[in-house]
């Protein structure tokens, strides 16, 4: 068995199986569908879970890694244009450590996100003995595109992809679009009344 193959095998053995679940193509579709509400300040995604894992306290997650891999990520997944936001603008990964660290993650899930980045790191190593963040764009894009092949490395990109969108949509309350930067650009008009600090969905409940 290859390497490739092992990492592969380990990653789909820590695949929680909620996110299979969600990320069925029609699940997904409709995701993106309602995230015109979330943007509103209602929440879109329903966590099952209340108990946070450890390994994704927000004191570990603010760690250089996995989180330089996943900005790299980010931002080969959804770069800026000269009229339109990026991954950085709407901060992204702010938006991201802020929603792993709620208190209704699902602790399988937000683990899955982060042990990613060394299955990424892996393959890219195996595949051009670099590290991810040091390759260029179009070798990014092949270990991407191998990692897409991968049912683990396509929810976890799946996870990502969503995540992003959220950031780019939600309420700059949750961390992400911020000044409303994903609105502006998408002309879009948010619903009032918007939450304020002190009523963030997971504080509702």
């Amino acid at each position: 068995m290859n390497i490739s193959r092992l990492i592969f095998n380990e990653w789909e053995n820590e695949l929680p199986l909620s996110l299979v679940t969600k990320h069925s193509r029609r699940q997904f579709i409709q995701r993106l569908t309602h995230l015109s509400v979330f943007a509103a300040g209602l929440p879109v995604i329903i966590k099952t879970k209340s108990v946070r894992a450890a390994d994704c306290s927000p004191d570990l997650i603010k760690t250089n890694e996995p989180w330089q891999t996943i900005i790299a990520v980010q931002n080969h997944l959804f770069p800026a244009g000269p009229k339109s936001p990026g991954a950085i603008e709407i901060k992204a990964a702010e938006y991201l450590q802020i929603i792993l660290a709620a208190p209704d993650m699902d602790p399988e899930e937000c683990q899955f996100i982060i042990n990613g980045p060394q299955r990424i790191n892996a393959l890219a190593t195996e595949m051009y003995q670099k590290k991810f963040i040091a390759l260029e764009d179009g070798a990014r894009e092949k270990v991407l595109r191998r990692i897409e092949k991968n049912m683990a490395g396509r929810n976890w990109l799946i996870s990502i992809l969503s995540y992003l969108f959220e950031a780019l949509l939600s309420d700059p309350v949750y961390g992400g679009n911020p000044a409303g930067i994903g609105w502006q650009w998408l002309n879009h008009q948010p619903g009032y009344p918007r939450p304020p600090q002190n009523k963030k969905y997971w504080m509702l409940k």
